[in-house]
């Protein structure tokens, strides 16, 4: 299975509760679960030269890409539900997501593409043949 190639454009998802939403992969960590003024932090556009996406957050230069799901497979987004967290609900799906890289241009190395190649052998394993 080749590479999914990044698609670069902006796109949006419609949530459960009806608002238009972008879903983004960004490469962080943080300790911190509460609402945040995300807008403050990360700034993306598109380069007109390149037409590649470019962004900051919090000073830091990423590079990114839309990458389109495999066929028959879809990105969602889960929200704890409860206090133990052991149960999810379904706040948003998309087929297509926002992956940001701050050491290399979004592409075949990329930890989503890599994740896709064994796709195939999963389904070889999982399947009732």
């Amino acid at each position: 299975m080749s590479a999914i190639e990044p698609i670069a454009s902006t796109t949006s998802t419609i949530a459960k509760d009806g608002n238009s939403k972008e879903i983004h992969s960004i490469p962080c960590s943080m300790d911190y679960t509460g609402p945040a003024a995300v807008q403050s932090y990360f700034f993306h556009d598109v380069c007109p030269e390149t037409n590649v996406l470019k962004a900051a957050l919090r000073g830091r230069g990423l590079d990114g890409g839309l990458i389109q799901s495999p066929s028959g497979y879809e990105f969602v987004v889960l929200k704890p539900r409860g206090v133990q967290g052991s149960t999810y609900d379904v706040e948003q799906t998309t087929t297509r997501i926002h992956v940001w890289e701050w050491d290399r241009s979004v592409g075949e190395r990329t930890s989503l593409n890599k994740a896709f190649a064994y796709l195939p052998i999963a389904e070889a394993l999982a399947g009732d043949d």
